[in-house]
């Protein structure tokens, strides 16, 4: 996948999230668009879990990201 531009949001942001989850979160929060900001990527990434799916795909999505292990 190609890293975007800009920050992505919204259903954009958890497709890229998504996309490049296995390769850590550093890695996918350049792809989406938050260069080294993994706080920004974080919480957007919740916010959008929140606003756009908020059910099994988000929490998939978002667990090994937010806490990874």
């Amino acid at each position: 996948m190609m890293k975007s531009p800009k920050k992505l949001h919204g259903i954009e942001l958890l497709d890229c999230a998504q996309a490049n989850a296995k390769l850590g979160l550093s890695t996918t929060a350049q792809q989406c668009g938050y260069g080294n900001n993994l706080l920004a990527f974080q919480n957007e990434l919740q916010r959008a879990h929140l606003t756009v799916r908020g059910g099994y795909l988000g929490k998939q999505i978002i667990k090994p990201l937010v806490n990874p292990s």
